[in-house]
């Protein structure tokens, strides 16, 4: 009886970890390490820095290739990124005179990002799943067939 329970436990483990999907609007920690005589105007300028990083890092999570392209066409990031910014989280942040150190984040509001690709008509994914590999091996009264194509799997596939 223990091991049918520690059987489902793995079970339900697995089915979530291979089932769940990243949040792909969510972004990274950047760590900010200036050295510079005008601290104000370098740490502005590794904010724009970031933002842009992390919303090209969500783009690319959503788009492909060509329509990150399209994209970059039509839109000028510079005079978008900051009406869909959700805000910025400054983390460990230490200030001296000629010293900056801090972990920023982007946090975007997703929905206006599908908003801005939905009015300029660019296709995008908002879920992401993890990757996996199906191996079948069938087993039939005249053949085995495992990592090959001939299979009822593989044939069901096709059509």
């Amino acid at each position: 009886m223990k091991k049918i329970i520690y059987l489902l436990i793995i079970c339900l483990s697995l089915s979530k970890i291979s089932f769940s999907s990243e949040f792909i609007f969510e972004t990274n920690f950047y760590n900010v390490d200036i050295n510079s005589e005008f601290i104000d105007d370098a740490k502005v300028r590794e904010i724009k820095k970031i933002k842009r990083l992390s919303f090209e890092s969500i783009l690319s999570k959503i788009l492909t290739e060509n329509n990150f392209k399209k994209f970059k066409r039509l839109i000028d990031i510079e005079n978008e990124i900051n009406y869909i910014i959700k805000n910025i989280i400054i983390e460990d942040e230490f200030i001296s005179s000629k010293k900056y150190k801090a972990k920023i984040k982007i946090n975007f509001d997703y929905k206006e990002i599908v908003e801005l690709l939905r009015r300029n008509k660019i296709n995008y994914t908002d879920y992401k799943s993890s990757k996996f590999l199906i191996v079948v091996a069938e087993k039939t009264q005249f053949s085995n067939n495992g990592l090959s194509k001939i299979n009822s799997f593989y044939n069901y596939s096709i059509k």
